[in-house]
């Protein structure tokens, strides 16, 4: 799927308000939000031993590119956001660089998790000070750093981003509504995750 189309199914499911800068505020929010959840997984194998749960990361990471689609929905349009696109499809479709891969097979999880909090700091500043450019290069950045956490636990970014449609597709049987984001068949996507 190219990251226009993901953009537009993500719109299926996005809760919009009314106020531009509510639908941003929430996007930058859920996105620093799901990459705690990425780090949080991470932690609980580090830290207290716990099997490292695959099909877990893979979902957080899908939610991840799912708030970055739609901060970048948020901040651009037209010829920008066609751009934006671009960019993002040849991060997704371009093989590892030796660089990718050098720093893939001698990286600790510390640093999986560093490459994508440094481009969400230049993505969040660009928002806040209103820098198109910084926003333009943080949200693509932000999107290498969650396709190489893909790539360290042999993932495809465009997997995670296919498994994150599903997964919405079985909780939304239409769009967005209260009633199914908060009365959910946790088991139902999980399945659907592990299919993906």
């Amino acid at each position: 799927m190219k990251f226009k189309e993901y953009i537009d199914s993500t719109g299926r499911t996005w809760n919009h308000q009314e106020d531009e800068q509510a639908n941003l505020e929430h996007a930058m929010l859920g996105l620093i939000d799901e990459v705690g959840e990425i780090s949080s997984a991470i932690k609980k194998h580090v830290g207290y031993n716990k099997e490292l749960d695959l099909v877990n990361i893979k979902e957080e990471i899908g939610d991840a590119t799912y708030f970055l689609a739609r901060v970048t929905a948020c901040m651009f349009n037209g010829d920008q956001l066609d751009s934006i696109c671009t960019h993002m499809d040849g991060v997704a479709d371009g093989a590892p660089t030796n660089s990718e891969t050098e720093a893939i097979d001698n990286c600790q999880y510390i640093d999986i998790i560093y490459g994508i909090m440094f481009p969400l700091t230049r993505l969040y500043s660009g928002v806040v000070e209103g820098k198109g450019v910084e926003v333009a290069q943080g949200t693509v950045d932000s999107f290498a750093g969650l396709k190489l956490i893909a790539l360290y636990f042999d993932m495809d970014i465009k997997d995670c981003m296919d498994a994150n449609i599903a997964k919405l597709k079985e909780r939304y049987a239409d769009k967005f509504t209260e009633q199914e984001a908060t009365v959910r068949d946790l088991k139902a996507e999980k399945k659907v995750l592990k299919k993906k």
